[in-house]
């Protein structure tokens, strides 16, 4: 019995070891850091107040807290800000439209650990509600944030300069490969279920679906200049761009003038199709990095109740 209990020990020391062991094994490190985030951003605490008196009787800010939760750095100037909900004139704004002259950073990999993103503010100035209200009115404020935005995909494609060409001994990679991995940088657009195939022999075909993962909307470059509403025209519209930064082989893709063009979402989703030739490649098989790059504004929205109490009425009450 003894010797029974005692083996059962040893064999629960043998296996916490060997989970310590196997946790303590560096794990495999992807190129970004990913997720499907872009810039999260919420107004400030009390800017504006959850209640505010009529008839000028109180002065008030309103800000916005920006934070880069993706990996795209957003340049000076990339993102604009709009209110809405409450007249300029009510409020006694010069203006409701503010753009960033900072640089919001992306968040990155550190040699060591990772760093998150930049934080910022973004502030409207000093309200103050003007108007003289018979009662109190309770209005909702909006805040409709644009901003410049990409995502960069990244995959290992197979290449020889024929493509169907089959040895009996295994190879370093194989050319017909129907599931790639694709990694991609954070951000609310993503690169989905990419895929490649001979289609003949100095030809591999890929598609690949563009998808927003995110909350948003998603606009042309450059939809938005100082006002963030409005551009329908420009809606759902995305820059791609494909290349193999090595340059060992040209990428085509059907719907562009060469490998860079635009395209429009259709329910949230894109599938573009490129070719890529090989004829000027090696006759041994390598691989080559592929990447994909998509550029475009996102836009989102908040919103936040204000209590504006009758500033007469108020006073009364303070007296009783």
């Amino acid at each position: 019995m003894k010797k029974r209990v005692i083996l059962a020990v040893l064999l629960v020391f043998f296996v916490i070891g060997c989970e310590q062991f196997r946790s303590s094994e560096p794990k495999q490190a992807g190129a970004f850091l990913g997720g499907t985030q872009g810039v999260d951003f919420a107004f400030a605490e009390d800017q504006p107040p959850l209640q505010i008196l009529d008839a000028g009787q109180q002065e008030f800010f309103i800000t916005l807290i920006l934070t880069n939760g993706g990996e795209y750095t957003i340049p000076s100037g990339g993102l604009t800000a709009s209110l809405s909900g409450i007249a300029r004139e009510a409020l006694g704004l010069s203006n409701l439209n503010v753009k960033s002259n900072f640089i919001l950073d992306g968040a990155s990999k550190g040699i060591s650990q990772q760093l998150p993103g930049g934080i910022e503010e973004l502030e409207f100035g000093k309200a103050n509600y003007k108007p003289d209200l018979p009662a109190d009115l309770t209005l909702n404020l909006r805040a409709d944030v644009c901003y410049d935005y990409e995502t960069n995909a990244i995959t290992k494609l197979c290449l020889r300069k024929n493509v169907l060409q089959r040895s009996n001994l295994p190879e370093v990679c194989d050319v017909e490969n129907q599931a790639l991995m694709v990694e991609n940088s954070g951000a609310p657009l993503q690169v989905r279920n990419l895929q490649a195939r001979p289609v003949g022999v100095n030809k591999i075909r890929m598609t690949f679906d563009v998808v927003n993962v995110g909350k948003g909307l998603v606009y042309a470059p450059g939809a938005f200049s100082n006002y963030c509403g409005g551009a329908e025209d420009k809606k759902d519209q995305v820059i791609v761009t494909t290349s193999i930064p090595s340059g060992s082989a040209r990428v085509s893709c059907s719907r562009f003038t060469g490998s860079s063009g635009q395209v429009k979402l259709v329910n949230n989703i894109k599938t573009v199709t490129c070719d890529l030739e090989t004829s000027g490649l090696q006759d041994t098989p390598f691989e080559d990095l592929l990447k994909i790059n998509l550029k475009y504004v996102y836009r989102d929205a908040i919103s936040a109740p204000v209590s504006i109490k009758n500033s007469v009425y108020s006073y009364c009450l303070y007296l009783l």
